[in-house]
């Protein structure tokens, strides 16, 4: 409607006649122009024949217009008439628009550029840009599109991109702390560092008495060893002080308990009540805080500082190229101290089969002689050998020392137990081969004979090696199923077959026994009270509910 209304306006300014205005204006000549208030009745009357048109054509709209409850086709086509009207009258005025439609048309195209026209630009003393109230108007940061203005700086030579960060952290941000100091990443100019003169030569000084320190170090410590001073500088290192005998003393109040108990100490808290009404006071809860102080750790004399060096395991193959090469090295050392004269050049080793290639002409004058030499040689040599494979033959007593260790030190570390159960040990073969090997093995425990077939049991605890080893005999190597009575006259047939079978197996803390022992029990409950009195009664109730349940 505001549309139609303006269009209206510029109609009725249109169909001024200009003959009106070229009276006026010959009027305005003739009298020398004209007056203020003429001009200002002219434009009244203007304004009034504009004010009787508009009225005119919306009295006329309104008597075509349908009723309130025209739908939304009727509206449009309410539109669609009347701007087929304003086209036919814009159609009529055109050619008779002469002076006045012209410079009517001028006013509404200079109105209509002012329009078009940005607003003005108001800035308030801050420079800030601000609208007619005078409130602030925050304008959205451009970010560059394309890739080639990412890097784009601002005339103070500073990239956009740094700009946004420092408005972002000037308190944008919800987590931006304003309290913290802000320092600018201000590029330093590079400076000249020079040395002062004898820097490096007093370094090479420091770090040549630093090697010969270490030298002088490792000559003492094997000295030490030699002499056995090492392990009284141990002790002497794990013993405190006498500087610091005052730190092993016990106070009379803990310090993390001074500030709780009153200046008698822990003697008020003997009575009844006494450390919940010291606790109580005002002072002591004041002091308790959700803190915790932790005391500072303190690494044990004793203990290195160098790091444990696991061992590597080395195949066949490598271990047989680092003997080769130590060999190397050995031989090639002694070369060296041959060439220098610290030691003297071996003999050559003369045999029979180069006596004459190495001896020359003296083979040759006496060839018998020289035979004889190289016969007594080859015999030195070899005594030397079996003297030097005596030498490092172990003796009896190492031999047995040797063993023992061998099967004795898994057990330091872990002691395993292992419940056997046999339908059967009436055969001496049998009894034989677990006695004899749980002694050999180094095992302790016990075996329980009983008259009852399928209740027979072993225990045998000790280390790993000698528990693999004692199982495999039970397993494997006994032919348990051969276990023949002869003088049973019974047929074999009848008889259960003998087998032997694990009823538990496991570590324990201690070992329940003290040596391997072989008891003949009259009765079940004569054995359960023999391992009993070891502390061990549940091995016979495991292996009596492993036997019933086989016979069910």
């Amino acid at each position: 409607l505001m549309q139609i209304l303006s269009d209206i306006q510029i109609s009725n300014m249109k169909r001024v006649a200009p003959e009106e205005l070229g009276d006026a204006s010959k009027r305005a000549r003739s009298s020398g122009g004209m007056t203020k208030e003429q001009l200002a009745a002219m434009i009244e009357a203007t304004k009034r024949k504009v004010e009787a048109r508009k009225q005119e054509i919306l009295s006329k709209a309104a008597a075509s217009a349908p009723p309130t409850s025209a739908g939304p086709a009727d509206i449009s086509q309410l539109k669609a008439n009347v701007a087929a009207k304003l086209a036919a009258m814009r159609a009529q005025q055109a050619p008779s628009a002469g002076w006045g439609g012209a410079a009517a048309g001028a006013a509404v195209m200079r109105g209509q550029q002012q329009q078009a026209r940005p607003a003005a630009l108001l800035l308030d003393k801050e420079g800030r840009l601000v609208d007619a109230s005078g409130r602030e108007i925050k304008m959205a940061a451009r970010r560059p599109d394309f890739i080639a203005n990412i890097g784009e700086k601002d005339g103070d030579g500073k990239p956009v991109q740094d700009q946004r960060q420092d408005e972002d952290a000037g308190g944008t941000k919800p987590f931006f702390d304003d309290r913290l100091p802000q320092k600018e990443t201000v590029r330093e100019r590079k400076k000249f560092n020079f040395h002062e003169q004898g820097k490096f030569v007093t370094l090479a000084s420091k770090q040549r008495a630093q090697a010969q320190l270490e030298r002088l170090q490792e000559e003492i410590e094997i000295a030490a060893k030699k002499t056995g001073i090492s392990s009284a500088t141990r002790l002497a290192l794990i013993a405190p002080l006498k500087s610091n005998t005052e730190d092993l003393t016990v106070p009379d109040i803990e310090w993390w308990d001074a500030a709780l108990l009153p200046p008698t100490g822990y003697a008020s808290l003997d009575d009844e009540g006494g450390l919940v009404s010291a606790l109580e006071s005002g002072k002591s809860r004041d002091k308790v805080t959700h803190l915790i102080q932790h005391p500072v750790e303190l690494k044990p004399p004793g203990e290195s500082d160098q790091p444990v060096a696991l061992p590597v395991m080395l195949t066949k193959k490598e271990r047989k190229k680092m003997r080769t090469q130590r060999r190397k090295a050995e031989e090639r050392d002694r070369q060296e101290k041959i060439r220098l004269g610290l030691m003297e050049a071996p003999a050559p080793k003369v045999k029979k089969a180069n006596f004459m290639r190495v001896l020359g002409n003296d083979a040759v004058s006496n060839p018998t002689l020289v035979e004889k030499v190289v016969a007594g040689q080859a015999a030195l040599r070899q005594r030397d050998h079996k003297q030097a494979n005596a030498a490092r033959q172990l003796t009896i007593d190492q031999k047995k020392e040797k063993k023992v260790a061998k099967f004795t030190k898994d057990a330091e570390i872990e002691i395993q137990v292992v419940v056997f159960r046999i339908n059967s040990l009436q055969n001496q073969g049998h009894k034989f081969k677990v006695s004899t090997n749980a002694r050999q093995l180094y095992l302790s425990g016990c075996a329980l004979m009983t008259k009852d077939e399928g209740l027979n049991l072993v225990v045998v605890e000790g280390g790993a090696k000698s528990i693999g080893k004692y199982k495999k005999l039970m397993m494997r190597r006994i032919k348990w199923a051969g276990d023949v009575d002869e003088d049973d006259d019974e047929d074999e047939d009848e008889k259960p077959r003998n087998s032997c079978v694990i009823v538990w197996e496991g570590s324990v803390g201690k070992r329940a026994f003290t040596e391997f022992e072989a008891q003949l029990c009259r009765t079940e409950q004569y054995a359960r009270d023999h391992l009993h009195k070891h502390g061990v009664p549940h091995y016979w109730d495991m292996a009596l509910a492993d036997a019933i349940k086989d016979q069910a």
